[in-house]
């Protein structure tokens, strides 16, 4: 699927969207985002949907097909985007994309993506 199409067709009831800049100080010597914290990250914006999702507190167990597509770049704005594609009696998978885009040109471009598996820990409705 092209770039962020596949969170984009999660119904936006069950996904959550959110912005960082991408500051110098965030940066490797390579002047881009470490993988390190790409995946703290994805992870918070997995946490975060998933708690939208079941109203109530979550834990994460797993975390699959993490793919790292390119680096984001110091200056450049990241979108994640993280939606529910699955939930079944409390456990919900989780699809993370994070976007980045360019502040000079505007371009955006598929980052990572990656797969979270998530459990209500709290008696949470669930959608």
């Amino acid at each position: 699927m092209p770039q962020s199409a596949r969170t984009e067709a999660v119904p936006s009831a069950t996904r959550i969207v959110w912005l960082e800049t991408i500051t110098p100080d965030m940066a490797d010597d390579q002047g881009t985002l470490p993988a390190g914290d790409v995946l703290r990250l994805m992870g918070r914006a997995a946490l975060a949907a998933a708690s939208r999702y079941s109203n109530g507190q979550v834990m994460m167990t797993g975390v699959s097909s993490v793919r790292f597509h390119r680096s984001v770049p110091a200056g450049h704005m990241l979108e994640l985007t993280a939606g529910i594609i699955h939930a079944d009696a409390g456990a919900m998978n989780v699809l993370v994309d994070g976007m980045s885009q360019s502040r000079t040109d505007g371009r955006r471009t598929l980052a990572f993506s990656g797969y979270f598996q998530v459990i209500a820990a709290s008696g949470g409705s669930g959608g």
